[in-house]
């Protein structure tokens, strides 16, 4: 194949040598010479068995991506390449998915759900279709794929019948199928997972389902049990079981039950919510004088003010009812200052309007609501400006309710309705694709929390600065903001999550080391979040020149995750072997990413680059200078080009320098 006098016996040589390599499973040696071929002689007539050699190639060195790109072009699919063809795509798919390009991703799992010959890997496409759908809240969809996947399981790594029947059960639950939800979690329930923690949270959701369906007799010994073990939840069990006690109208339990959440879990999220669930029980019993100490508590908090406004009207209320007038006066008056834009801000001005009107003092009224800026001319024509964009919007003319919008804040940027106005530009805007725009309006509506769009708000001016905008340095500050926010453990999640990838892509890895391990302790916590975090911990660890550890966490990456991630965490792997001083050991990772990373040119390329050092650092010359030229000749990546070449400029210097020592 290299002896050019007879051109026709090179062009059969070259093919059976090929052909051969890739017979005896020689695919490293078979793929150069199958691509070479292919270049040289585009019109022989082997090209097309050679095409079928070249993709079996490539999927056997897990390059899928250039054996889909080639398997598209191919003007004849033999019958071997079409039965290849699902589990290319796949494959694919599933390195699209660790990379996190979902978008990319489905598109191939749709054709490898229609190619004929797919069996083999048809459930892992349903399970990742159901997972896409629930991702996007299209809980109905998600249930379909995932009980298609369960007809005829095939387990590989998370994709298992378990991880199916656990998101389908959340799926069910989404759409108010309790009994359903009920089934699949009783099922789990019997399952053994590797984290005692999804044990834990399987145990809580069926006792939810059972919650649901009024069943409290089923739902209580669940709910005792996590509060005996003390798990992962017990706090959240303990809430329920009171929530269960007020349902049975034993309010004596109830309230006893609330109150022991602040000794036993002093740092819980639910306990400003118990403190309001036992007010909520004495003013349902009319002890207004009881439940005021609770609603204190809630307005004295300093970390949670999601329900301050709530806590205020109804110690307003209670004080009103106690014939109390001037607190009840103050209470409202706190609430209108301090937080004009909530819901229940409408509730306090009936109420203190009800207080005048009894007391005979209607122009009391006006100067109560001028001093709390809130002049009744003025707020009639708030109120009629923004009903004129809100009936635009409720009509479908999104272009005129934007203007509207926008013109109401000019008018009125501190109005009745000013949060819902931008709450409302944002959402259209962003409709638009302007996102610049939406991330301001969004921005207005955080910066007037709390308030009933201000969570949503702020975590969406978050994804847009991060994914639209790539603005990574206002996205952290936004997901910093979400973290603290948070109301419910999916945003705190995403928060931790958006954070850590800024804080990632930043490389700013010693402030993300605290978040990482925060990360990692998490309730849902998922493959994805234990790949960052350790990655993060990882390279905090090796900046440190902690490398044993850093070792330990990219070993956890590579463990995790197959594509990008794993690959770079191999390669760090490597050059921390290097930075010991282990060369044996770090020669051996690195020709570990070269063979298994066929897809990943960059990490391929800087293994190259990272064995030139190792030999280097063994005055190795003949093998430094080798690799170094190497890459800096056959480098399709201008940056790690030039530094072959540097690098190779150096150790020719560094290689005459020695020999005119020993000579």
């Amino acid at each position: 194949s290299t002896n050019s006098s007879n051109v026709k016996t090179k062009e059969i040589s070259s093919f059976l040598y090929g052909k051969l390599s890739y017979e005896l499973v020689f695919d490293n040696e078979a793929l150069p010479v199958l691509k070479s071929f292919a270049t040289t002689y585009p019109s022989s007539k082997f090209i097309n068995e050679a095409n079928d050699l070249l993709v079996s190639v490539l999927s056997n060195t897990s390059n899928y991506k250039e054996a889909l790109e080639l398997y598209e072009l191919l003007p004849n699919k033999s019958e071997t390449t079409q039965k290849q063809y699902p589990n290319i795509l796949f494959n694919r798919a599933q390195e699209l998915i660790n990379d996190r390009k979902l978008i990319l991703a489905e598109p191939l799992l749709d054709k490898a759900l229609a190619a004929p010959f797919n069996k083999s890997i048809q459930p892992l496409a349903q399970f990742w279709k159901g997972e896409f759908a629930y991702q996007r809240e299209q809980y109905d969809a998600a249930e379909n794929f995932y009980r298609q996947y369960l007809i005829a399981p095939i387990i590989n790594a998370e994709v298992n019948p378990d991880n199916a029947r656990y998101n389908l059960a959340y799926s069910l639950m989404q759409q108010g199928k309790y009994e359903a939800a009920q089934n699949e979690f009783a099922t789990l329930a019997d399952s053994k997972f590797n984290s005692v923690q999804q044990l834990q949270d399987v145990s809580l959701r069926l006792a939810d389902t059972y919650y649901m369906q009024k069943l409290f007799g089923k739902a209580k010994p669940l709910y005792n049990k996590i509060i005996t073990s003390n798990g992962l939840g017990a706090d959240y069990a303990t809430y329920q079981n009171g929530m269960i006690a007020g349902a049975q109208n034993n309010t004596a339990e109830k309230i006893t039950t609330m109150r022991s959440l602040e000794a036993i879990y002093p740092n819980s999220i639910l306990l400003q919510p118990a403190n309001m669930e036992i007010a909520n029980t004495y003013l349902a019993d009319e002890k207004f004088k009881d439940a005021l100490p609770y609603l204190n508590k809630i307005i004295s908090n300093k970390t949670n003010s999601s329900l301050k406004p709530e806590a205020y009207l109804k110690s307003g209320i209670s004080y009103f009812n106690l014939d109390n007038n001037t607190e009840a006066l103050n209470q409202f008056k706190a609430l209108l200052k301090q937080y004009p834009q909530s819901a229940e801000s409408d509730d306090a001005i009936d109420n203190v309007r009800s207080i005048f009107v009894e007391q005979g003092k209607p122009n009391d009224f006006v100067t109560f609501m001028n001093e709390i800026g809130r002049r009744v001319d003025v707020a009639q024509a708030d109120s009629l400006t923004y009903s004129t964009a809100e009936l635009q919007l409720s009509d479908g003319k999104k272009d005129l309710a934007l203007s509207s919008f926008v013109s109401y804040l000019n008018q009125y940027p501190n109005g009745r309705y000013a949060v819902a106005a931008y709450y409302n530009a944002a959402e259209l805007f962003s409709g638009k694709k302007d996102f610049e725009n939406a991330v301001k309006y969004y921005t207005a509506v955080a910066e007037k929390a709390p308030n009933l769009y201000a969570e949503k708000s702020v975590l969406a001016a978050a994804r847009l600065n991060y994914f639209e905008l790539k603005n990574l340095d206002k996205a952290a500050v936004l997901y910093q903001q979400l973290k603290g926010m948070a109301t419910s453990q999916t945003n705190k999640l995403e928060a931790m999550r958006g954070l850590l990838r800024c804080q990632f892509y930043s490389k700013q890895y010693q402030l993300a080391g605290d978040n990482a391990k925060e990360l990692l302790e998490q309730r849902g916590a998922g493959n994805d979040d234990k790949i960052f975090a350790n990655l993060v911990l990882g390279k905090n660890a090796q900046d440190n020149k902690n490398y044993s550890d850093a070792i330990g966490y990219y070993k956890a990456v590579t463990s995790l995750n197959k594509s990008e991630y794993g690959v770079e965490a191999r390669y760090e792997i490597a050059n921390c072997l290097l930075l010991q001083s282990k060369y044996a050991d770090a020669e051996k990772a690195a020709f570990e990413v070269i063979k298994k990373s066929g897809s990943y040119e960059l990490w391929v390329t800087k293994s190259y680059i990272l064995l030139g050092d190792i030999y280097y650092a063994q005055k190795d010359f003949f093998n430094a200078k080798a690799t170094y030229k190497s890459v800096s000749e056959n480098s399709g990546i201008k940056e790690l080009k030039e530094e072959a070449k540097a690098k190779l400029i150096k150790v020719e210097a560094d290689e005459q320098a020695q020999m005119k020592i020993s000579g």
